[in-house]
Order: C-alpha cells, then sequence, then structure tokens
C-alpha cells in the first residue's frame, strides 16, 4: 500500500508543513513586539525602566497604570501592553534585576536596534 516513495513525499510534506507554521509563529510572534512611534508610549516605557531599574514600587505601579490607559486609547498595541505587563509582574514578584534586564532588551529591540 505504502511503498518507499509515498512515505518520503509524506514525510517531506510533514516536514515543510511544520517549517511554514514555525515561518508563521515566528514572524507573528516570536519577535519583540514594538511600542510604535507614538511618544507618550515612549515615554512611558522610559519612565518603567526609571520604575524598575530604582525598585521603586510605586512608580512601577504608576506606570502600570499609565501603560494600560495607553493600551485602552490604542496608543499602544495590546501585545506590547501585555508584554510590558509580564515585566512589571515580575519586578513586582521581587525578581528586579531580570525585570531590569528583559526591559533593557526590549528597549534595545525597537525599530530594529540590536
Amino acid at each position: 500500500m505504502f511503498d518507499e516513495m509515498n512515505v518520503k513525499k509524506v514525510a517531506i510534506g510533514t516536514a515543510s508543513a511544520g517549517l511554514l507554521l514555525f515561518g508563521i509563529w515566528y514572524a507573528a510572534w516570536g519577535r519583540t513586539p514594538q511600542v510604535g512611534v507614538d511618544k507618550d508610549s515612549l515615554r512611558a516605557v522610559d519612565a518603567l525602566y526609571t520604575a524598575v531599574t530604582s525598585h521603586n514600587p510605586t512608580r512601577l505601579a504608576q506606570c502600570e497604570e499609565r501603560l494600560h490607559t495607553l493600551r485602552d486609547e490604542g496608543k499602544m498595541p495590546r501585545r506590547t501592553a501585555d508584554y510590558l505587563d509580564g515585566l512589571i509582574g515580575t519586578a513586582r514578584g521581587g525578581d528586579w534585576k531580570a525585570a531590569t534586564h528583559k526591559l533593557f532588551d526590549f528597549m534595545r529591540a525597537q525599530h530594529g536596534q540590536t
């Protein structure tokens, strides 16, 4: 029923489909989310970096509120806001150093800066 040629074709087809799905996933979710060009959003990310590097929970909460407002107003993409919420949660959980490193990497990745 299945000869060696058919098995090879199925294997190649399956591998190709998997590679295609990975490419789609990477294009959509594999890269660092972008803030965009909104100046308020860029300032909010800078303020968040200051709050995280200074280990300041009060400023962290203020930044979180501001980021949510920007997201709700459509000035910051939801995916970006969700990513930053995760960093805020990391800092709030006490791992300020990890949050600082991830936020630094996030900032460097904006608009192709690496």
